[in-house]
């Protein structure tokens, strides 16, 4: 069975540990068949909260990306 999805990682690296900083999920059937010759191209955010949302979490994570 093959996957649709390439997930990519963002890491940052640390003496002590390496922790992750963000992910996100790409439809492959989405880059292959987009008429852009250089494939699809979008905005992701690695810092704070997703876009769109609210609250005092988001709050949080918007002040301490940490």
């Amino acid at each position: 069975m093959a996957s649709d999805k390439i997930n990519l990682s963002v890491w940052d690296e640390d003496k002590a540990v390496n922790e992750i900083v963000c992910s996100m999920s790409f439809h492959l059937k989405d880059i292959v068949t987009h008429p852009d010759p250089f494939g699809i191209l979008r905005w992701v955010n690695c810092y704070g909260a997703p876009l769109g949302k609210s609250g005092s979490n988001c709050d949080l994570m918007n002040k301490n990306p940490g």
